[in-house]
């Protein structure tokens, strides 16, 4: 559950045509942006704001991203990094961290019960950096009218706080409970019991940041309203639009069953490309951040003694059939491009499989590291029939001695 806020209405601007002029031109989306900033005759994007959003690195088309964001007037970066994408901005105005800023935390919906945690600063800034959420703020409020007046709040903080104080009218859930205390908010609400606060609003706000949050413990299995939209109960795994592309790129395609693998030609799966390639993200970098600290990157040396470069994980019968050696340099390439990699023997990988991390951040100058470690380089332009994104796992590629 995530407390709403006011509905904001729409100006002039906000009701005028979509990005790109009109005529009926559709928006830019995450899987087209790139391509089209950079090869229509003027970018039909004017400014873009990088919010904890790294597109140079996580694009297995950088150069094109490049040169989309030197065509775009106006980019605006907010990361505390000075990470591959925020090199093209022309403006940086580094975030807090996150032990420094105010923001909420709802659930996400794999989590079968409402969650709104709470996350407040444990320490003052360390730099003069400023919340992105302020910055929007005070833009808002320069701009004055209609715009100014959808906005009233000061900071982040003022956001999140009155979220937290509607939760006090909610008459359900609790703030963070201890295990014991759970599991009886749990019993009485599946019973139609729910015991009140008697909390005012201050009150119940100083309450959730002290516990950390609120949440609703009770599930009721049998009601599928919790977890559905449809009026019908049932939960579709797929959007409309994603079952609309799906049905366009196959032909004949039943609606229920979904391709289990993309048509790969002979040649790639035999022979010249014998492997799957499956990109893989660290638990240990987090949201991504933590690669962009150097010496953190340390961490990651307890998995494969790799702390500083690159590394290719293949299971070692694999790698015996193809003639290859643990710890030795490799170039696994594609149909679209190669990198080099630390190839390590790892039991439980997949056999026919190479698993490589991504989001190391190999691209930024001066770390002796360059595109050539980056993985997303072999992906190339292939896309998800059913959401348009890049697709990262249907790649094959092979893998022979640097």
């Amino acid at each position: 559950m995530q407390p709403p806020l006011p509905v904001s209405p729409l100006d002039g601007p906000a009701h005028g045509p979509p990005a790109g002029g009109a005529g009926g031109t559709t928006h830019l989306t995450a899987g087209d942006w790139a391509a089209r900033v950079a090869s229509e005759a003027s970018s039909p994007a004017k400014a873009m704001f990088l919010y904890y959003a790294n597109p140079v690195a996580s694009s297995a088309n950088p150069a094109e991203v490049k040169n989309a964001l030197e065509r775009i007037p106006l980019v605006v970066s907010f990361s505390p990094f000075l990470d591959e994408s925020s090199r093209y901005a022309h403006l940086v105005l580094p975030d807090h961290t996150y032990l420094e800023r105010w923001q909420d935390a709802p659930a996400p919906p794999s989590v079968p019960i409402p969650v709104w945690g709470l996350v407040q600063p444990m320490v003052s800034p360390l730099h003069d950096s400023r919340a992105t959420g302020d910055v929007v703020l005070s833009v808002a409020s320069g701009l004055g009218g209609e715009v100014a007046a959808s906005f009233p709040w000061s900071t982040v903080e003022d956001t999140v706080r009155e979220r937290g104080k509607a939760l006090a009218a909610a008459h359900r859930g609790s703030v963070f409970v201890p295990t014991f205390r759970r599991d009886e908010l749990r019993e009485l609400e599946s019973r139609g019991w729910w015991l009140p606060h008697g909390l005012s609003e201050e009150e119940f706000w100083a309450s959730i940041r002290e516990s950390g949050g609120w949440f609703d413990p009770y599930y009721d299995y049998d009601d599928r309203s919790a977890a559905s939209q449809f009026r019908d109960g049932k939960v579709r795994a797929f959007s409309l639009e994603a079952r609309k592309r799906i049905a366009s790129t196959v032909p004949g395609l039943e609606e229920g069953f979904l391709p289990l693998e993309r048509a790969s030609g002979p040649a790639e799966r035999e022979g010249d490309y014998p492997l799957r390639l499956v990109p893989f993200r660290v638990m240990t970098l987090a949201s991504g951040g933590t690669a962009l600290m150097p010496w953190l990157l340390e961490n990651l040396g307890v998995l494969t003694g790799d702390a500083w470069e690159t590394w290719a994980e293949i299971n070692p019968e694999t790698g015996h059939r193809l003639g290859l050696s643990s710890g030795q340099m490799v170039r696994i390439e594609s149909k679209a491009g190669g990198f080099r990699a630390r190839l390590r023997f790892f039991a439980g990988a997949q056999p026919g499989v190479v698993n490589v991390p991504y989001g190391l951040h190999t691209t930024v100058e001066g770390w002796g590291r360059t595109a050539e470690s980056n993985p997303l380089a072999s992906v190339g332009s292939l896309r998800d029939p059913s959401t348009g994104l890049p697709d990262w796992y249907s790649t094959r590629v092979r893998a022979v001695p640097a």
